[in-house]
């Protein structure tokens, strides 16, 4: 199946595994990125996944003890 670059709420819900409510949620308190014509709302598939990237968290603890066991 060929993946749009513009999904509308049910294809970025599904996306992202959460229901609206949750993608309301990330509108309003994280700034996810949307684009608003009128009253139809899509989101850019390629705009969401650089907005999660910065959300990104490292065990940093776990990658210390990896390098210091030689790993």
């Amino acid at each position: 199946m060929l993946e749009r670059k513009y999904m509308n709420l049910d294809e970025l819900k599904e996306f992202l595994g959460v229901n609206h409510q949750t993608v309301y949620n990330f509108r309003r308190l994280w700034g996810l990125p949307y684009i608003k014509i009128g009253t139809t709302v899509r989101y850019d598939r390629d705009e969401i996944m650089a907005w999660m990237a910065q959300f990104r968290c490292v065990d940093t603890e776990n990658i210390s003890g990896l390098a210091a066991a030689g790993q």
